[in-house]
């Protein structure tokens, strides 16, 4: 959430690994640069097949398991 060039990271990932897991933190409030699920969601499905999207309601964690577009 706190990383300021988050996009570009994830971007970059995507050239070097086949899979990763994204596990975040969303606040009600966030004070991040990553202001929501669908935020994140919407810039890693860019670069990433989301194999698995896991939701924790009340400790407010996403976690997400994905596949590279770029490696696959």
């Amino acid at each position: 959430s706190y990383i300021e060039n988050w996009r570009e990271l994830i971007a970059s990932i995507s050239s070097r690994t086949r899979y990763i897991m994204v596990v975040l933190f969303i606040p009600d409030e966030p004070i991040g640069f990553v202001k929501s699920p669908q935020m994140l969601e919407e810039e890693v499905s860019k670069y990433f097949e989301i194999i698995e999207w896991v939701s924790m309601k009340k400790s407010r964690f996403v976690i997400l398991f994905c596949e590279s577009l770029s490696l696959k």
